[in-house]
């Protein structure tokens, strides 16, 4: 326990921290008021999907020495546009290759995308794909490569369902997460919006239906550094559905990288080029209530100046959101249907056990691994179960 000594000297150094955090609350509250008035949110109906990748945490398997991951992409109407196993040891030349077919002519909505993107390889299409020399002196990647190309294989799924242009009615397209991404190469993340931006034109020129494409996200710099001088403020704590765009101002602050905010023809002479970001934010608030959810919503670059109707028909499909309250119910029917778990993770699991003792190549090999399954994987933890 701390003595009477311990608790005065740390009673005196809060104080002076807490002074100190005043001053820059103070600050964020007062570049809080950038933001504007928020709009009320009105009613506007129209179909709303979503597209979901399955999250590699939740697929995690409790015997995994082949480091493997599922990537599922799976609409709110359950459709599964991408069923696929990858093990981090997996060659990337050779996953390169099977997105085309032996002409060279695409094969897989990875493909397409690469094709019309004038790439002919994954590490031309992200340099967190190109291997790097280890301590050994030998090419290895991160670990974490394989979340890189299932974030690729969302948004070329995404691609494939608006350049196809299918729509039978005006339509939404949520996804979830903001329309931005770090893992293209140079600038083509800002040129696969411009192509998803002449589909969409394409789409209300040739068929009549317009297509809006949103994205959502749980949280966002800009709602992180300034939530609680909203709540000091009383910003968009009223007693109705409301949004507010965020000013080019507020997300400087908020970014500790100015290019992260960077969109076409924002650039200056010899400065930065836009890279990451396709689309613009906007807080939006789907509940009736003052301390109902804040959510950042990016809109697509060309069609923010739809927010008012794009952000309602969010609200009317997010009124029934659920377990997340006022979250869109498409994103989360998704991440419902993308989900494999339960019986599913349990065959998987013993499909890797399987392939595992059919290519022992000896009986002794076959007894050890056995033994080994049965072993505890963390004994420490034990105490916890």
């Amino acid at each position: 326990m701390l003595d009477v000594e311990q608790l005065t000297t740390l009673k005196k150094e809060i104080d002076i921290a807490s002074k100190q955090d005043l001053f820059s609350l103070n600050q964020l509250r007062a570049e809080i008021k950038l933001l504007g008035s928020p709009r009320q949110i009105r009613d506007y109906t129209t179909t709303a999907i979503s597209l979901v990748a399955s999250d590699g945490g939740n697929n995690r398997l409790q015997f995994d020495p082949f480091e493997i991951q599922v990537i599922r992409v799976v609409d709110s109407y359950g459709h599964e546009a991408c069923l696929q196993v990858i093990s981090r040891y997996r060659d990337i030349m050779q996953l390169s290759k099977e997105q085309f077919n032996p002409d060279k002519t695409p094969k897989t909505a990875l493909g397409y995308m690469m094709f019309d993107l004038d790439v002919k390889s994954l590490l031309e299409l992200s340099p967190m794909l190109r291997p790097k020399k280890d301590s050994s002196g030998r090419d290895a990647l991160s670990s974490s490569w394989i979340l890189v190309y299932r974030e690729l294989v969302e948004w070329a799924i995404l691609y494939e369902r608006i350049r196809n242009g299918n729509f039978v009615t005006d339509t939404l397209i949520a996804i979830d997460g903001l329309l931005r991404s770090k893992v293209f190469a140079g600038d083509l993340f800002v040129q696969l919006i411009l192509k998803i931006q002449k589909y969409i034109q394409q789409i209300k020129q040739e068929h009549r239906r317009q297509v809006y494409l949103v994205g959502v996200s749980k949280s966002s710099k800009v709602l992180d550094r300034y939530r609680l001088a909203m709540m000091l403020e009383g910003v968009m704590r009223e007693p109705r559905p409301v949004f507010v765009k965020v000013p080019q101002e507020i997300e400087d602050l908020a970014y500790d990288w100015p290019e992260y905010t960077l969109r076409p023809g924002d650039e200056k002479d010899n400065g930065e080029r836009a890279k990451y970001a396709g689309g613009y934010l906007f807080l939006a608030k789907f509940g009736p209530s003052p301390s109902d959810p804040i959510w950042p919503v990016d809109i697509l670059i060309g069609q923010e100046s739809e927010a008012e109707k794009i952000i309602a028909y969010l609200k009317t499909d997010a009124e029934n959101g659920f377990p997340v309250p006022f979250y869109p119910k498409c994103i989360q029917k998704a991440h419902e249907y993308s989900a494999i778990a339960g019986i599913d993770m349990e065959i998987l699991q013993q499909e890797i056990i399987n392939a595992l003792l059919k290519n022992m190549s000896t009986d002794k090999d076959i007894q050890n691994l056995e033994k080994y399954i049965l072993l505890p994987k963390d004994p420490g933890g034990m105490r916890y179960e």
